[in-house]
């Protein structure tokens, strides 16, 4: 086993951030920021190294670096951090099946290395029980023990916090290298690397803090004398670091041919003979370094490269880390066909929240509104029911009412895949509209301050949109036109229809409810006008619980909407007579005037429905109908 200081190896596992073997025969000029020009350039493209770390104190960049970034079209990283290529990363991380760590060690390196771990887990410092890391190849354990060095302030490393700030401003995103080819490289260390750096840990540590000085200060020069000294890391030199550079170099070089292109690469690709600043030059393109004059510090806001999410004719804003992409989905409800709209960022790299998700629904302003108070608990507990449905093997944790300004809201939070996830969540009842707000994060990241920051920046503006309706009163009028007779629908109800309907009794049997008798009457007039009545007689008890009325009507007429391929443009609760009922109007294909009518009475449910294609006629003809439906008996 070679015993020597191996904090540049873990610096390497971070896609070697910073080591590298400066030796140009020309003193290197202390800058991290690069201009490159081919010979057909027309516009410059630009180079930058960076340092794979969240501490704060390596965000102070080049004052001239976000002009740079934002002169250029395209931006290219390292390898690209994009989602897939994060999934691709995992899946070749993982040892094949069979296999874990106890095949690399002895067993006093494998306690060395459980024990270690274990630790972190008990500090909530790792990103999976040691059960999940020790079916990882070696090489994979190096990333989480370099995580431990430096401060963690920020939420992404800096390869991951510019990749999102390029992607927010809508650069052309590429990557230098493949994933399979980086892991190519890393899949080369020896096992027993992962032990040395738990033992040297702490050396290690007091060594990173030396480059993060040096690189803070873009003092290259000091930065070589660090990194020369150690043995170890030249022992690998050649295939972490130089047969990259040359392939790097190629790439980098036809991508400024191409077009001008903003480039990261881990500070220790740049300098030395064989780094890619000196191969560019020897391929004939001109290098310079944009030199220093001052420091643009982005903790001070390290918000700013989120963007502002405002969908057209919508009355909401709400902030992401990037440019999000669009969901939109229908799905069949007891309500009928319901549209859920809404955005979906997937952070890059190991951002401290995975994904940020924004969704919206509005409701039929008679069921759902915000106004009805005595409803509020029972719609978020059928939400939050609905976020455990749609996730397998999910567990709720907690539960907090909320106002928005004066409108009512849950906060939630909901653990995933074993409780190694954490899904947290607002919901807010905004009159008829419903908005969703999910921030998915590890474990140990849940609550983080860049949620808090999602959740605050969301604005409703445009209120009042739907304002909660009034129930409209109508009343019974047997004025019916001379030629419509009256028609028995059973013995305490009748009605009033333009000639006498057809009519058919069928009985079903409902799962849960029992036996349902069905009667159906039916008109259909030459001018293809249709008027109908279906009278459902239930199992007694049925709508014993008053409170479902409302629930229950709505979502039976809107089933009824849907069998003729439509749903309400306009809609009301009603009272008749005494009675609560539901009413709702549509404009089918031709012109064609359909409204609906139902009503809760004892165990039967009674829907009247008409459909209209005299424009002239509608409007009287349907109040003829549907007012004429005669209660009187009804106990």
């Amino acid at each position: 086993m070679i015993k020597s200081s191996i904090s540049k190896l873990l610096t390497l596992s971070l896609i070697l951030s910073l080591v590298c073997t400066f030796s140009l025969s020309a003193q290197q000029a202390n800058s991290l920021l690069w201009e490159i020009k081919g010979k057909t350039s027309v516009q410059p493209s630009y180079l930058y190294g960076t340092f794979h770390i969240k501490d704060k104190r390596v965000f102070q960049f080049n004052d001239s670096l976000m002009n740079k970034l934002e002169s250029c079209e395209a931006y290219a990283g390292e390898v690209s951090i994009e989602l897939d290529s994060m999934q691709q990363l995992m899946r070749a991380i993982l040892l094949p099946e069979g296999k874990s760590l106890k095949d690399f060690y002895s067993d006093k390196e494998y306690k060395i290395i459980k024990t270690y771990f274990e630790k972190l887990e008990k500090e909530g410092k790792s990103i999976a029980p040691f059960a999940a890391l020790e079916k990882m190849k070696p090489f994979a354990l190096l990333g989480i023990i370099s995580s431990e060095y430096g401060n963690s302030e920020m939420e992404s490393a800096m390869d991951e916090y510019l990749w999102n700030l390029a992607k927010s401003k809508g650069k052309e995103m590429k990557g230098v290298e493949s994933i399979s080819e980086q892991l190519n490289a890393f899949e080369k260390l020896p096992p027993q690397i992962v032990v040395e750096a738990i033992e040297e840990h702490e050396k290690s540590g007091k060594q990173i803090e030396k480059m993060i000085e040096y690189y803070s200060d873009e003092n290259i020069e000091k930065l070589h004398d660090l990194i020369q000294k150690d043995k170890t890391a030249a022992l690998y030199a050649e295939e972490l670091l130089d047969k990259r550079n040359e392939v790097m170099a190629e790439r980098i070089a036809k991508m400024t041919d191409t077009q001008p292109t903003f480039i990261t690469i881990g500070a220790g690709h740049l300098a030395g003979k064989t780094g890619v600043l000196q191969l560019l030059k020897k391929k004939g393109y001109k290098v310079r370094p944009i030199m220093n004059s001052g420091k643009t510090n982005i903790t001070d806001d390290k918000y700013a490269h989120w963007i502002k999410v405002s969908p057209e004719n919508e009355p909401y804003s709400i902030l992401m880390p990037g440019k999000p992409e669009l969901i939109e989905q229908k799905i069949n409800s007891e309500l009928g066909s319901i549209t859920i709209k809404g955005h979906q960022y997937k952070s890059a790299g190991t951002a401290q929240n995975l994904i940020y998700m924004m969704v919206y629904t509005k409701y039929p302003s008679t069921l759902i509104h915000s106004d009805m108070t005595d409803q509020h608990d029972t719609f978020f507990q059928n939400a939050i029911s609905g976020i455990l449905q749609k996730v397998s093997d999910s567990e709720l944790l907690s539960q907090e009412a909320y106002l928005y300004k004066t409108y009512p809201g849950r906060k939630i939070k909901v653990a995933i895949n074993n409780g190694q996830a954490i899904i947290s969540a607002r919901v807010v009842l905004i009159e008829n509209r419903v908005y969703m707000m999910q921030a998915i994060s590890t474990k140990e990241f849940a609550g983080n301050e860049m949620q808090e920051y999602f959740f605050d920046s969301f604005q409703a503006s445009g209120l009042g949109v739907a304002s909660k309706p009034e129930t409209v009163n109508l009343a019974y009028n047997d004025n019916k036109p001379e030629d419509w007779v009256s028609v028995q629908i059973d013995d305490e109800l009748s009605i009033n229809m333009p000639i006498v309907p057809t009519e058919e009794v069928r009985n079903v049997e409902e799962e849960g409810l029992g036996n349902i008798e069905i009667k159906t009457m039916m008109v259909t007039l030459d001018s293809g006008s249709l008027f109908g009545v279906l009278n459902m007689t239930y199992p007694k008890g049925t709508f014993a619980d008053s409170t479902q009325h409302q629930s229950t009507l709505h979502s039976t007429l809107y089933e009824m909407f849907n069998s003729f391929g439509s749903r309400p443009e306009s809609e009301a609760g009603i009272t008749y007579e005494g009675h609560n009922g539901f009413q709702g109007t549509s404009v089918l294909e031709n012109n064609v005037q359909m409204t609906m009518r139902n009503f809760i009475l004892g165990d039967r449910m009674c829907l009247l429905f008409a459909l209209i294609k005299d424009k002239n006629k509608s409007e009287s003809d349907i109040d003829h109908f549907m007012n004429s439906l005669n209660l009187n008996k009804v106990k």
